[in-house]
């Protein structure tokens, strides 16, 4: 069987207090409380933006060296996140954040949780509809994987959800 899709959306009209929820509710309390069997839990936060692959190499940057500017290492991790996975299907993977986040230190233990704050930016502000994709499929792909080291959080205005059902 598929491993279940560790994929939490927050979903509501605009200003109802999603982002609130999650920055001062859920975050804080999986400081506190970690999910079962593990030490603690990596927060990253980001807005998608105009370009939502580059936020997320950032803050992935910003977890594996402890660096608010990472630059050199944001543009590599962008550089992993755009590539796809070298499988033997016809099907095209992005699997970047799964890379990327499997060799975190002590992973295992400290699983990584990715707030997407404002999800529905992917859509609006995102004019680049391959680099939508490829963040997506690379949250899609992590969530997913077997090894749980990445779970997602997204905050996501109602009437955008018609624009996930392509995903």
């Amino acid at each position: 069987p598929e491993p279940p899709l560790r994929l939490l959306p927050i979903l509501g009209p605009s200003g109802c207090g999603k982002s609130s929820l999650a920055r001062a509710g859920l975050i804080p309390e999986l400081a506190r409380h970690p999910l079962p069997g593990k030490s603690q839990a990596r927060v990253a936060v980001l807005v998608p933006g105009t370009h939502p692959v580059e936020a997320l190499a950032t803050v992935l940057a910003r977890v594996a060296t402890s660096d608010q500017t990472p630059v050199a290492k944001t543009k590599e991790f962008e550089q992993v996140l755009k590539e796809t996975s070298d499988t033997n299907t016809d099907t095209i993977t992005y699997d970047g954040l799964r890379r990327i986040a499997n060799v975190l230190p002590e992973i295992a233990v400290s699983p990584l949780v990715i707030l997407v704050d404002q999800f529905e930016e992917v859509y609006s502000l995102c004019e680049d509809k391959k680099e939508r994709q490829i963040f997506i499929e690379n949250l899609i792909h992590a969530a997913g994987d077997r090894a749980g080291c990445v779970s997602v959080i997204i905050t996501l205005r109602s009437d955008f959800l018609g624009e996930t059902q392509r995903h």
